[in-house]
């Protein structure tokens, strides 16, 4: 009806290692949300959900919002693991599941209630890996990536194609998602021969990565 409330959850970790990725899907909601109550006014009522980017968290969260809300749409979350995690609860209750910027491969097949708006990662590594390849001062490639379902859907799908592409991988070094300290991985691709550093790391790694890099004087692109 036109009264009718239209209810929308929203799954993000706003706390944990990946605030980041959290305030940047809430802030998109808060966005689109100006323009849609130009037509529908109050009529929308959007909640947020935590995951703090712990697939527990997820799965407590997407429970919550169908049980205790009636909510039907969900958008989230951040972490492949964690969308992957309610991706289940979703399809079994019937429920529209829309992740925002989750990239493993395994996200494509986990039923018809789950959409994703991101490249799949066996998308997205091959096209990281002829962009290396086509530089004529690399050859060998390390890979430092986060130990979840993101990062080790992205190494796997970065390494067939690289090696396809008869590029050398002489390191893979997985890192937490918590980890901000990455000088022994580093040293470990420095004595490795590495020309390049492939990252699928989450945003809030980068800084401290390349802080680490200037602080040990490496000076290979990333």
């Amino acid at each position: 009806s036109q009264q009718e409330k239209i209810k929308i959850g929203v799954i993000a970790p706003l706390t944990g290692p990946s605030p980041e990725c959290g305030d940047n899907i809430r802030t998109g909601v808060e966005v689109a949300l100006a323009d849609l109550k130009q037509q529908y006014g109050d009529r929308i009522e959007v909640i947020v959900e935590d995951d703090k980017f712990d697939p527990k968290e997820s799965l407590n969260a997407i429970k919550k919002l169908i049980d205790a809300d009636g909510i039907r749409v969900v958008i989230g979350s951040c972490s492949s693991s964690s969308t992957l995690a309610i991706a289940p609860v979703a399809e079994e209750s019937k429920v529209l599941l829309f992740t925002p910027v989750s990239f493993a491969a395994k996200i494509s097949e986990s039923g018809d209630y789950v959409f994703r708006a991101a490249l799949r990662s066996s998308e997205g590594a091959p096209i990281v890996a002829d962009f290396i390849k086509n530089n004529p001062s690399v050859d060998k490639t390390a890979v430092i990536y986060i130990n979840n379902d993101y990062g080790v859907s992205y190494f796997t799908e970065f390494e067939k194609a690289y090696e396809n592409l008869n590029g050398s991988i002489v390191l893979s070094e997985a890192q937490e998602a918590a980890s901000r300290d990455f000088r022994t991985a580093l040293s470990k691709a420095q004595a490795s021969g590495a020309e390049a550093i492939f990252l699928p790391l989450i945003g809030a790694q980068f800084i401290p990565f390349i802080q680490n890099m200037r602080e040990l004087g490496i000076k290979m692109p990333v």
